[in-house]
């Protein structure tokens, strides 16, 4: 919020979308706040063109994904913590992502490959990044791309995520102890299956600094494109049962779908 300012001032065309919820989930709420919104704004706002930010609180997920389509630039920032699955969705989109350098953020991108690292305390590092991003998209086309390509290959939920966490509740069920638990977690996706080889198409080009780096025009339906991360063919979660047990369930019919087949 702090760096939207100059950001907007240098490049006059752009639009910033703020998605997300303002509540505070984890830490505690600013003092006579029930969030950071309202704080950071007064901090700001007579700094800022309010008729090029919007606001949109929580969206649905089909229309997150098309924000994420026609996104130059994906500003990503957090204190170490769980990884937000919205850096991966913005990633498997082909966004152009600018991260904080802090854990977990670097173990998704690398610098200058598949996204651009700042410090997070740096604000004019991160001006720097978002301007350069906006003003110059076709220097980000590969990287785009590599984002693409990296969450394909190592966090698919079809093909990568679910048969590893499927394969690893088998282990335990038999009583077997997975090599990764006793060190890297990392390393259960490399020691119990191997990525299949993908397909990813190209990137097309556009203009402006809101652009589609998927599909031509902010219309784009998410369901006729090609999102492995978060399309799995699988059946919906149950919010009402525990994870592991939805899991549990899971490899159990896929026993006795193979029962099935052998008789």
């Amino acid at each position: 919020m702090r760096a939207l300012p100059e950001i907007l001032a240098k490049r006059p065309n752009a639009h910033v979308l703020i998605v997300g919820d303002w509540k505070v989930s984890y830490g505690r709420p600013p003092e006579g706040k029930t969030g950071w919104k309202d704080v950071l704004l007064d901090e700001v706002k007579d700094r800022l063109p309010m008729d090029r930010v919007h606001i949109l609180g929580r969206v649905q997920y089909d229309d997150f994904i098309k924000i994420l389509q026609i996104s130059r630039a994906h500003i990503y920032f957090t204190y170490p913590f769980v990884q937000s699955w919205s850096m991966v969705e913005a990633m498997s989109a082909g966004c152009m992502v600018i991260g904080s350098k802090t854990k977990p953020v670097e173990e998704f991108l690398t610098h200058g490959q598949n996204g651009v690292l700042v410090d997070f305390f740096d604000k004019q590092a991160l001006i720097d990044a978002a301007v350069d991003g906006l003003a110059n998209p076709q220097n980000y086309i590969q990287m785009r791309e590599n984002a693409r390509k990296h969450i394909i290959a190592n966090y698919d939920l079809r093909n990568i995520c679910m048969p590893a966490q499927l394969k690893l509740l088998e282990d335990l069920l038999n009583k077997k102890t997975p090599k990764a638990i006793a060190g890297d977690p990392r390393a259960v996706l490399s020691t119990v299956i191997k990525a299949a080889p993908v397909n990813v198409p190209p990137l097309p080009t556009g203009k402006g600094d809101q652009m589609d780096v998927r599909k031509a025009g902010p219309d784009a339906d998410p369901s006729s494109l090609d999102l492995p991360v978060s399309k799995a063919t699988i059946k919906p979660p149950d919010k009402h049962k525990p994870v592991a047990s939805q899991l549990t369930e899971a490899l159990q019919l896929k026993k006795a779908k193979g029962r099935r087949r052998s008789i």
